[in-house]
């Protein structure tokens, strides 16, 4: 199991950093601002700068607010930026009432991203596992992982992140045949993508 454990650190590792890149980019010449402060966010992320990635995200949150209103898909990209950084840096409480916030707004516009709205329930599903929410992160996951299977496919990596971390689950509330189940599976697909 202790392969399996730096298997899944790696993976909600991988989940954090690919959770962080930018959105679509859309070229818009009022979103200038927006697009300039996630691509810094980003790039401070990527490169262990936690602390200024959050400053930074919290900037395009501020700003996508103020070009966009409170309910635009870029306010839910942005506030899932942030809530990564406070994830990151050990407050997972910090980040929990952002992602419920970012996937209000997913759920209430006629087409959301299901891209970024997978992103968005796979980090409340880690978020809340993190804050030992097991029940409520279950079927998060779940919800993540069908829209994530459906949308890129069952042998994308985003899909094995989700499994990852659904196996971290299972293992903390002691469910070790379905972790060990769904490890298996995390493998094949990581072993398809090498």
């Amino acid at each position: 199991m202790n392969t399996a454990k730096w298997v899944i650190g790696v993976a909600v590792l991988v989940m954090v950093a690919t959770s962080f890149l930018a959105g679509p980019v859309r070229w818009r010449p009022f979103q200038t601002e927006w697009e300039a402060l996630n691509e810094k966010a980003n790039e401070l992320y990527l490169f262990g700068n936690f602390d200024r990635a959050l400053k930074v995200a919290k900037q395009s949150l501020e700003v996508a607010g103020n070009l966009r209103g409170p309910s635009h898909p870029d306010v839910a990209v942005s506030l899932n930026k942030v809530a990564a950084c406070y994830a990151t840096l050990g407050q997972p409480a910090e980040a929990e009432p952002l992602l419920v916030r970012s996937l209000a707004i997913y759920e209430n516009i006629p087409e959301p991203d299901p891209v970024e709205m997978g992103k968005c329930l796979h980090n409340l599903a880690t978020v809340l596992s993190q804050l030992k929410k097991y029940g409520e992160a279950e079927p998060v996951f779940m919800r993540a992982l069908a829209l994530r299977e459906r949308v890129l496919g069952k042998d994308d990596l985003d899909v094995a992140t989700t499994l990852a971390n659904l196996s971290l689950l299972y293992q903390k509330t002691g469910r070790i045949d379905e972790a060990e189940a769904i490890e298996a599976r995390m493998r094949e697909i990581w072993a398809i993508k090498r």
